[in-house]
């Protein structure tokens, strides 16, 4: 199963890799879906979320995006590229490459992006007064972190919920939280779920 869900196209391949030029590499990360070793990659966003990314984006057409989970900002890239909303990043690192990735965002989408360093259990008074349409959860992966996640997007009336990890193997707090919520799954992409609070 894991194999289907690394399955990228050529051109997906190739547009993963414009849109992440310039952004910190610390897998070794090279098209192939190896590292320099030859060995596989560990399951993260890659060339093959280039499609279910897309799919949500066109899906959900947002004008305002909060992502629980920089990283290295290969998702916040897509988030920018397939839309024109705006787009907060949360991420608890303050490492050098988070740092530098939110840094070439920044530059390359001026008034557009926004990096927030805090744990997202702590951001809510940071993002008072704010208004998202989308939420890409992708922090903690533990219920309790998923859950306080969820419980943020209420706070906040976002609508349409986009978890990163939806499958137990990557993402043992994912499906669990969802339920807990009661959210309604509408679209299952490989690894990525988008959900939406049920309205019965």
């Amino acid at each position: 199963m894991t194999d289907n869900l690394m399955y990228a196209s050529v051109e997906d391949t190739m547009m993963f890799l414009e849109l992440t030029r310039g952004l910190p590499n610390l897998s070794g990360f090279n098209g192939t879906g190896k590292d320099e070793h030859g060995d596989p990659i560990p399951y993260g966003l890659g060339p093959h979320s280039v499609r279910c990314i897309r799919e949500v984006c066109e899906t959900t057409r947002p004008n305002s995006i909060l992502e629980i989970g920089f990283n290295l900002g290969y998702s916040a890239a897509m988030w920018l590229h397939f839309t024109s909303a705006d787009l907060v990043s949360v991420d608890i690192s303050d490492k050098k490459e988070t740092l530098a990735a939110a840094s070439t965002l920044q530059e390359r989408h001026p008034g557009r992006f926004q990096f927030i360093c805090s744990d997202s259990a702590l951001v809510a008074p940071l993002l008072a007064g704010k208004q998202f349409d989308l939420i890409f959860i992708d922090g903690g992966h533990l219920e309790h972190h998923v859950m306080n996640d969820i419980g943020l997007a209420k706070s906040l009336d976002i609508p349409n919920l986009c978890f990163d990890d939806w499958l137990p193997q990557f993402g043992p707090g994912v499906q669990p939280a969802i339920q807990k919520y009661d959210l309604d799954v509408v679209k299952v992409l490989g690894n990525i779920a988008l959900a939406r609070w049920n309205k019965t």
